[in-house]
């Protein structure tokens, strides 16, 4: 028996649904791909100014964009929380195309504010927590079935102790490979 498909999405939706739109057929979530597959490839990488830093300062993207692509079909993650994402991981290719350190946004910031140093790395890290609690809170809720409750603080946790973790890594990092 052939599988019957919805008609194509056309509606972002910002809450979640128990059924699954198969990705060809959420407009929303195929247009955000290919907007920041263009983003990617075409400006991020166009004009580098580092490659072994933009290729190791990617390597998160290329896990959060696995681990998308694979839990797609099962997980019921609403629009809205991959928009978030997307942006999310938007902004942290702006910062590895540019080394957080000189990224041009921070820089103008620094002179703006006449701090000593570029901000650009406190803002993404700022947007971990803020741009990634609502679609952890979907994840926690719809991926494996917790309370509201424990939905809506557990992002909070999850979000300090990635970064903690995060920090470490990238110390780690730093330190083996540009002592």
């Amino acid at each position: 028996m052939a599988k019957h498909h919805p008609a194509p999405s056309l509606r972002f939706c910002t809450a979640s649904d128990a059924r699954r739109v198969p990705f060809l057929h959420n407009a929303p979530l195929v247009g955000i791909t290919f907007a920041f597959a263009a983003l990617w490839v075409y400006w991020t990488l166009a004009d580098v100014s580092d490659m072994t830093n933009w290729t190791m300062e990617n390597h998160p993207v290329f896990v959060f964009l696995l681990a998308a692509v694979l839990t797609y079909p099962r997980l019921k993650l609403s629009d809205l929380s991959y928009l978030l994402l997307a942006f999310f991981l938007a902004m942290h290719l702006y910062g590895a195309m540019h080394v957080y350190a000189n990224n041009p946004l921070g820089n103008w910031l620094k002179d703006l504010f006449h701090a000593k140093r570029n901000f650009y790395d406190r803002i993404v890290h700022f947007s971990f927590g803020f741009l990634l609690g609502y679609p952890m809170r979907d994840l926690l809720m719809n991926g494996f079935g917790w309370t509201r409750r424990q939905s809506l603080w557990m992002p909070v946790v999850f979000s300090l102790a990635f970064g903690a973790l995060y920090e470490i890594i990238e110390w780690a990092m730093v330190a083996l490979f540009f002592p």
